[in-house]
């Protein structure tokens, strides 16, 4: 391999690693944007509704019993985030 194509691979090379570091540090910075944003279903629909939709599409029959009291609304998107990572994870 010449000279020549060896330093334009190391470029290439580097230039992909910036672009994956990059990419990691952007990937991070959205997760904790979006982890600070509250559901809009949450708050127009309430808990229950919010928590059947993270379930619609699941390939699993999945069974909520969620209470019909109110709930704080922090505790209601603490418990959305909650099934939302299990729902993933």
């Amino acid at each position: 391999m010449s000279a020549a194509r060896r330093s334009a691979s190391g470029v290439t090379s580097e230039r992909t690693a910036k672009t994956e570091e990059q990419l990691a540090k952007t990937r991070q910075e959205l997760r904790r944007f979006a982890l600070g944003i509250h559901p809009a279903g949450l708050s127009e629909q309430g808990l229950g509704d919010a928590l059947a939709s993270l379930t619609a599409d699941l390939p699993l029959p999945v069974d909520l019993a969620v209470s019909t009291d109110p709930i704080p609304p922090r505790i209601a998107a603490c418990a959305d985030l909650v099934c939302a990572e299990a729902r993933v994870t």
